[in-house]
């Protein structure tokens, strides 16, 4: 009987399946190991990014904001600076006006003045 399979031989395949099953068993828990570890890694980083993203978020919120308020001042600096410009603009007018009439009203005594001597 060469031809027929013998029990050692069975045990041996057996054996050999129950070390390559045991092999893998421990593949496999160490994959799960490193998968729990690269999992716990990424959180760690994702909570790390979104904490530095709010830090930007809440630094640049706040430049905007100082910007705008600097925005705010400009525009009021500007709008005194054209109210006073137009209310000096509007004086130099009024005197220009006056000092015309009161140039003319000269001219005219000027003239009866001088209209007077000659007569």
């Amino acid at each position: 009987m060469s031809g027929a399979i013998q029990w050692s031989d069975l045990s041996f395949i057996f054996a050999a399946l129950a070390l390559i099953a045991g092999a893998l068993w421990f593949l496999w828990s160490r994959i799960d190991a490193v998968r729990a570890a690269c999992d716990q890694k990424i959180e760690a980083v994702r909570e790390q990014t979104l904490a530095r993203t709010e830090a930007v978020r809440a630094d640049l919120t706040g430049r905007v904001e100082d910007l705008r308020d600097e925005l705010v001042t400009v525009r009021l600096e500007m709008a005194r600076e054209y109210a006073s410009t137009a209310a000096v603009t509007a004086v130099e007018e009024r005197l220009t006006d006056t000092l015309e009439k009161l140039g003319a009203k000269l001219d005219a005594l000027v003239r009866e003045v001088i209209g007077k001597r000659g007569a």
